[in-house]
């Protein structure tokens, strides 16, 4: 039988180290080393008043900032209310001035022809000389009667207009130009319902002096010629005035619709920038939520606690943020499966395999041996002792509570078993333990 003799280590053949996941002080320890602790227990507490109060400030902070939101969304509302109305503002104002140039316009048509007739009926005296010319002056009256009565409408049509611009210009609806057109269609209104009363006394005066002489006849028709041609000149105004009124409600109206989706997306930028805000402030909120929830440290699995060397008010790392992952400050160890690590050198290796035979002894119970097999192999070497070394797992097979982790072992590793051939033992020295246990 040859056997390969190392020296090694006991360790457990599943364990979890454990480290804070946060930097502080312990403020309580629930655990002592050698307990044996269930999955979800709690192992130890860091102090963390430090991280609720900056939770307090975060939290104040995002308080402030979803009262921005609110107060974006509605400023959003508001301006997108205030543009819409400006717009349907606007699109009546062109309404407006498009009826007002179609009233304008068929009251100077009317006026004209009504002026027209009149000159008409003038001519038609003079030309007959006198022919019917009491009949024909009572006609005459009888028509700036008429006028009289459309323009005294056409006057309380242009004054409820102007008292009503009134007050919209007082209440800033209106611009000051449209309120000053409104006053200035009262007033030519005014000046025509004038016009009708003078038309009316003209035709009485001509329905009086029938009998006159031609002469004063023709001077009338001179008069009424001068007065169509006003007329003409006075309506061609108002009308080329209301056009203007028409272009310039256009302009307004293009000018708002240009601008309307630039202020509705500033709103809007607005609006994403206090929720921008807001999510940042939820972020850290949420991360300073879960660093909270990191100060109570528990079991990540059942098992024994060992390697527990922390007490309370002593200062530990993170072994999240920290640089190589932090120190270990305990370890959860399931001591039912034990193991042996130790080397075989380069030469050596080549007779190990997996699931060979081993024997153990320990040196705190020399009167007895514990059964084994080889469990791992490691597929590079390390430098031990200036000789590379492949590091060696035995799973010790025999059921004992009395092993424990640390405990220095002998380990034959059973290379051949033959009857005729003397085993051989190769020594070499303790080799302290390195492998890197799974941390939590």
């Amino acid at each position: 039988m040859e056997r390969l003799t190392k020296l090694g280590d006991l360790e457990t053949l599943e364990r979890v180290e454990i480290k804070s996941d946060v930097a502080g002080v312990i403020k309580e320890l629930y655990v002592d080393d050698g307990d044996y602790v269930e999955k979800g227990q709690k192992l130890f507490k860091i102090d963390d008043e430090y991280i609720r109060q900056r939770l307090k400030g975060v939290q104040a902070e995002y308080d402030v900032a979803n009262a921005q939101v609110q107060q974006a969304e509605i400023g959003k509302n508001l301006e997108i209310k205030r543009i819409d109305n400006n717009i349907e503002m606007a699109c009546k104002g062109c309404e407006l001035a498009e009826v007002n140039c179609e009233s304008v316009t068929a009251m100077g048509e009317q006026q004209i022809l009504q002026a027209e007739s009149a000159l008409r009926k003038l001519e038609t005296e003079v030309t007959d000389r006198y022919k019917t010319g009491v009949d024909q002056a009572k006609l005459v009256l009888s028509k700036t009667q008429l006028a009289l009565k459309t323009r005294k409408s056409t006057l309380e049509l242009t004054e409820s207009e102007a008292e009503r611009y009134k007050k919209l210009f007082e209440q800033k609806f209106v611009s000051k130009s449209r309120y000053e057109s409104a006053q200035k269609q009262f007033t030519d209104a005014q000046a025509s319902y004038d016009s009708a009363q003078e038309e009316v006394k003209s035709a009485q005066l001509s329905l009086d002096s029938a009998e006159r002489d031609r002469e004063q006849l023709k001077k009338d028709i001179v008069d009424q010629k001068e007065s169509l041609g006003k007329l003409k000149l006075s309506t061609e105004a108002r009308i080329a005035e209301v056009k203007l009124r028409i272009e310039q409600q256009d302009n307004e109206l293009e000018n708002l619709l240009a601008a309307a989706e630039d202020q509705k997306k500033d709103a809007e930028l607005r609006v994403l920038g206090a929720e921008k805000y807001r999510e940042r402030s939820k972020a850290e909120l949420s991360r300073l939520e879960e660093e909270l929830s990191w100060t109570v440290k528990h079991a990540p699995r059942d098992g024994t606690v060992t390697d527990c060397d922390i007490e309370v008010g002593q200062a530990v790392g993170s072994g999240r943020s920290e640089w190589g992952g932090g120190q270990p400050i305990m370890k959860i160890s399931d001591l039912s499966q034990m193991v042996v690590e130790t080397f075989v050198n380069e030469i050596e290796i080549r007779k190990v395999r997996k699931g060979q035979r081993a024997e153990i002894r320990v040196k705190a119970y020399q009167d007895r041996t514990f059964d084994g097999k080889v469990w791992k192999i490691a597929t590079s070497a390390k430098m031990r002792n200036n000789i590379r070394s492949f590091e060696v797992t035995v799973l010790i097979t025999s059921k004992s509570k009395e092993l424990r982790p640390q405990m220095t072992a002998d380990v034959d590793i059973i290379v051949t078993e033959r009857e005729d051939r003397k085993s051989t033992r190769l020594n070499s020295s303790h080799i302290p333990l390195s492998r890197m246990p799974s941390s939590a």
